[in-house]
């Protein structure tokens, strides 16, 4: 229960960062949308300018000779690429911060939102300082949960913000709305139980989130007059077909793993078609449903109803892990970092040949998100004192695979 405790403390600094205004700035914060809201906090940038530093730093290790080797290097490659992860992450923090601060700075109206005895440069300074180190706290939070506490670190977070905004838009629905949100949460549980251990769901998240965003752009593209239900499930089919190829076919599989002869290419291969036909039957379903329960639900219905899916399959992520620790008599440490879906096959083979005991931690958020969120890898869990014997098996069977 020291997992449980180490990840509810990490919330709770978070959660208290909010509650902490910027410096300069006056108790009450009126935005442009002229509500008074609470004041601009610490916590104001989230972990947004992460995820595109670290899907910057995965792009080009993909597209350069060096970066390959560091992708295939498992967790040294990997610890190398969430090193330059981290300072492009905070590059892109600062340049958010700074244009946050100048908003604040030269916004006009009443009240205003900088005390006047600041000059609006100081503020901006001293606010984006302030707000990248308050990002470079949540990169520790995260880290401290990640080795200590349960769960990944950003998917902890992300599944308390997530939460946060489910449980207040569904506290008042009732009838067909709620029922709408159940089917949602059935099915993942369905999928997470049957298709994800068998790697059948992959990328499906932001295909999903994208289509929704086109709900309000009828006249995108001259499909105007297509049903809506139409549209958005062929776009969410069409988004995944193209993540599911270009990540599962076999060039691309030699590519980022080298094989070293043809049994484990051709697994690849095959894995990669059934993959790539069950990510497509997955979306449409996801779609459909989406757009079946969207009249039932308020404006924004369709986006908590994927605030569902993801909730529901990092709860039983978590969950998962919580089952295996509580359960082990050793304590179990990650082994392996994998963030290409073929080789978690690979990893599970070299695993039960070696009989050692073995869950994967992170596997039904990351076959969500598929090469879309390079933040949270899927991790070989394995018993401590099995781990030395683990890594070798893991580097024989990854590293050439």
């Amino acid at each position: 229960m020291a997992r449980l405790a180490v990840t509810l403390v990490a919330i709770g600094i978070w959660l208290a960062m909010g509650q902490i205004p910027l410096p300069f700035l006056h108790a009450e914060v009126n935005w442009a949308l002229g509500q008074v809201q609470p004041w601009a906090s610490l916590t104001m940038l989230g972990s947004s300018s992460f995820f595109y530093g670290f899907l910057f730093v995965e792009v080009v290790a993909m597209l350069t000779p060096r970066g390959q080797s560091f992708v295939r290097g498992g967790a040294y490659g990997r610890a190398v690429l969430w090193r330059w992860s981290v300072r492009v992450g905070l590059a892109l923090a600062a340049l958010d911060a700074w244009g946050l601060s100048s908003q604040l700075a030269l916004h006009s109206g009443y009240p205003p939102l900088v005390v006047k005895w600041v000059d609006p440069w100081v503020f901006q300074v001293v606010a984006t300082a302030t707000l990248v180190a308050a990002t470079g706290v949540l990169i520790g939070l995260v880290r401290w949960v990640g080795q200590a506490g349960l769960g990944h670190g950003f998917v902890v977070f992300l599944l308390f913000e997530e939460m946060r905004e489910l449980v207040s838009y569904a506290t008042h629905l009732q009838g067909e709305a709620l029922f709408s949100l159940v089917v949602i949460v059935a099915f993942t549980l369905v999928a997470r139980r049957f298709a994800v251990p068998h790697l059948l769901l992959w990328g499906v998240l932001y295909p999903l989130s994208f289509a929704f965003t086109l709900v309000a752009t009828p006249n995108l593209a001259g499909v105007s007059s297509t049903p809506l239900m139409v549209r958005n499930v062929v776009i969410v089919v069409a988004l995944v077909a193209v993540t599911a190829f270009l990540s599962r076919r076999p060039s691309v599989v030699a590519l980022m793993g080298s094989p070293s002869d043809d049994v484990r290419a051709t697994r690849a291969a095959n894995a990669g078609r059934i993959g790539f036909m069950a990510a497509i039957a997955m979306a449409a379903v996801y779609a459909v449903l989406i757009m079946v329960g969207r009249p039932f639900l308020e404006m924004g219905g369709e986006t908590m109803m994927i605030y569902a899916l993801v909730a529901t399959m990092l709860w039983f992520d978590l969950g998962e892990e919580l089952y295996y620790r509580v359960s082990a008599r050793e304590p179990w440490v990650a082994a392996w970092p994998i963030h290409q879906p073929y080789r978690v096959a690979v990893a599970q083979r070299a695993m039960k040949r070696s009989d050692i005991p073995y869950f994967l931690r992170g596997l039904g958020y990351r076959m969500l998100l598929g090469p879309f969120d390079p933040r949270v890898p899927i991790e070989v869990m394995v018993p401590k004192n099995r781990l030395e014997e683990a890594q070798t098996q893991l580097e024989a069977a990854i590293a050439p695979a």
